[in-house]
C-alpha cells in the first residue's frame, strides 16, 4: 500500500535541525520499490526538457510545491556544509544540473546604475561649463562691439566738428583758426597769409557748410567727412579726409594747389608769386594782378572751389591808364621828331634827303604833322611792349642853295605809316621809337 504525501511540515520540508541552514529537496519520487519501475532522467539534448516532463524548478505531476527553503547557492552543487545533528555530508543538490549555456550570473545593477548616472553628470557639467563660457564670450563680444560702435560714433562727431569749425574759420577770414586744423602746413606759403586770406573772402566768401555722411575707420584713426557749402554763391560738394590725433581730428586735404602761369609779373591777393609755380591756398576768391596799373591779366580773379588741384594761366593786356600812356609816349616822340632840325631824324616817322647840288640851311628845316596820329590809331600789347599802328600825315620845308649857289626854298610833304614801339610799359622807365617808315 502506497504512502500518503508528506505534509508541508514533514520530514524533507520543514527546516533542518539546529545549527544547519536551509536545504533543498530532492523531487519527490514516492517510496521505494513501489509503484511504476524507476526510469532513468531524460538524457535529451542539453537545454531541452523532455516532453511530459517538469522543467527546473517546477514540481512533478501529483508533486507538492516545496516549501521555502531560503537562499540557495544556484543550480549547481552548494559547497560542503553541516547537516543535521553536527553530520558532515555532501552539498544537497537542486532539482537537477544545469545545462550548458544556462543564465550567467547576474551582476551588480546598483553599481552599474551609479557609474551611469556619474558619466552622465560629468557629461553635464561639461557641456555647462562650456555653454556658459560660449555665452560668456558672445556677451564680451556683443559689449565690445557696442563699445566700439560707441567710440566711433564718438569720434564721428568729434570729425564734424573739426570740419565745421574749419568752415566757420574760413567763412570769418581767419587763417590762423583754419590753418591750425591742417595737417602738413609748410612755413612759407604766401597765399595762406592771413592778408591774402581775408582778401579772398572779401572776393568770393565762403558760407553755408553743411555736413553729410561721416565715416570713421575700424582703426579709429581715420575719417571722411562729406560737406556742401557755398564760394561766392556757388554750390561745392567735397569729401575731407581726417587723420586723428589721438584727442582730435586733424584735416589732411584742406588746401588746394594752385598753378599759375603768366606772361608777365604775377601778384596774387597782393602777394608776389612766380610764374609756373604752385601755390597753396584755402577755398575763396583770388585777385591776379601785375603790379603795374599799365596792364593787367584777361583773366583777373579766379574762384577756388574746393581743396585740391586748380589752375590759372593769365594773358596780360594794356589797362586804360597803359593805352594812354602807350600813346602819350608816341606823341611825345613825335613831337620830338617833328622839332628835329634834320632833313631825316633818327626814330622818327618822316625824313628827306638833299640833293647832290642842294645845301639844306638846319636852322631852317620845319617839320609839321597835318594831322593827330594818335587818333584813331591801333593799339596792340604783346608781353610788356605796346606797338601804336598809325598814319602820320607830315609836311617839310627849309631854305637854302641849289645849282650855282642860288638861294632856294625846299617843300615836301608825306602820309606814310607808321608804327611807335614802346617796350617795358609796366616799368619805370620804358623806352620807345619809331619804326623805319
Amino acid at each position: 500500500m502506497s504512502q500518503p504525501p508528506q505534509p508541508p511540515n514533514g520530514p524533507g520540508w520543514g527546516p533542518s535541525g539546529p545549527g544547519q541552514g536551509p536545504q533543498q529537496q530532492p523531487p519527490w519520487q514516492g517510496p521505494p520499490n513501489q509503484g511504476p519501475p524507476h526510469r532513468p532522467p531524460y538524457q535529451g539534448p542539453p537545454n531541452q526538457v523532455p516532453p511530459n516532463q517538469p522543467g527546473p524548478n517546477q514540481p512533478g505531476p501529483n508533486q507538492p510545491p516545496p516549501s521555502y527553503q531560503g537562499p540557495q547557492q544556484g543550480y549547481g552543487q552548494q559547497g560542503h556544509g553541516q547537516q543535521g545533528h553536527g553530520q558532515q555530508g555532501h552539498g544537497q543538490q537542486g532539482y537537477g544540473p544545469m545545462p550548458p549555456g544556462g543564465p550567467a550570473p547576474k551582476k551588480s545593477r546598483k553599481l552599474l546604475i551609479g557609474i551611469a548616472a556619474g558619466v552622465v553628470g560629468l557629461i553635464v557639467l561639461i557641456s555647462g561649463g562650456v555653454l556658459i563660457k560660449g555665452q560668456l564670450d558672445r556677451q564680451a563680444a556683443e559689449q565690445a562691439a557696442a563699445a566700439h560702435e560707441a567710440e566711433k560714433q564718438r569720434r564721428a562727431d568729434g570729425a564734424t566738428e573739426t570740419v565745421e569749425r574749419y568752415f566757420a574759420a574760413l567763412s570769418d577770414g581767419n587763417a590762423a583758426d583754419a590753418l591750425g586744423l591742417l595737417s602738413n602746413v609748410p612755413d612759407d606759403a604766401p597765399l595762406l597769409a592771413d592778408k591774402a586770406v581775408k582778401q579772398s573772402r572779401d572776393i568770393a566768401a565762403v558760407g553755408g557748410a553743411e555736413v553729410g555722411e561721416v565715416t570713421v575707420s575700424d582703426a579709429l584713426d581715420s575719417a571722411q567727412v562729406d560737406a556742401t557749402y557755398t564760394v561766392g554763391g556757388d554750390s561745392q560738394s567735397y569729401t575731407f579726409e581726417l587723420t586723428s590725433t589721438g584727442d582730435g581730428w586733424m584735416i589732411d586735404n584742406g588746401l588746394a594747389e594752385l598753378t599759375l602761369v603768366s606772361d608777365g609779373a604775377l601778384q596774387v591777393n597782393g602777394q608776389a608769386i612766380e610764374s609756373g609755380s604752385a601755390a597753396l591756398a584755402l577755398p575763396g576768391g583770388y585777385a591776379m594782378t601785375t603790379g603795374s596799373d599799365r596792364v593787367q591779366y584777361t583773366e583777373r580773379e579766379i574762384v577756388v572751389g574746393k581743396p585740391g588741384p586748380a589752375e590759372w594761366t593769365g594773358t596780360m593786356e594794356l589797362t586804360d591808364n597803359g593805352r594812354k600812356f602807350a600813346l602819350d609816349q608816341a606823341k611825345r616822340s613825335l613831337d620830338k621828331c617833328a622839332s628835329a632840325k634834320e632833313l631825316a631824324p633818327e626814330g622818327c616817322p618822316f625824313g628827306i634827303q638833299a640833293g647832290t647840288s642842294q645845301k639844306v640851311d638846319s636852322g631852317s628845316i620845319d617839320w609839321n604833322i597835318k594831322n593827330d596820329p594818335m587818333r584813331g590809331a591801333k593799339v596792340e600789347y604783346s608781353p610788356d611792349v605796346a606797338t601804336i599802328r598809325t598814319t602820320v600825315k607830315w609836311e617839310f620845308s627849309a631854305t637854302g642853295t641849289c645849282r650855282g649857289g642860288a638861294s632856294c626854298t625846299f617843300e615836301s610833304d608825306g602820309e606814310p605809316t607808321a608804327s611807335f614801339v614802346l617796350t617795358g610799359v609796366s616799368g619805370g622807365r620804358p623806352t620807345g621809337q619809331w619804326l623805319p617808315f
